[in-house]
């Protein structure tokens, strides 16, 4: 289960509270910054092991000897 919040008292009140009614035995929090969306670069940005937006058209997909693709795409001038 995952859970976010506005702060970390939010989360932390939410993850006790779950803890108590399922009676887990514990609980890890990581803290990211998925929710602001900045853990992904931009088109003109990019940063190696980050994700990132693309807007384009796959022309071709090809997979290596252990089954993972590379897509070639073409990138979409109309925006």
């Amino acid at each position: 289960m995952a859970l976010g919040g506005d702060s970390p008292h939010h989360v932390l009140a939410m993850g006790n509270y779950l803890a108590n009614k399922y009676n887990a035995v514990g609980w890890i929090i990581y803290i990211t910054n998925q929710g602001t969306d900045e853990h992904r670069s931009h088109v003109n940005e990019p940063i190696p092991y980050r994700n990132i937006d693309l807007m384009g058209i796959i022309t071709d997909i090809m997979f290596n000897e252990r089954g993972m693709p590379r897509l070639f795409w073409m990138r979409n001038k109309g925006g």
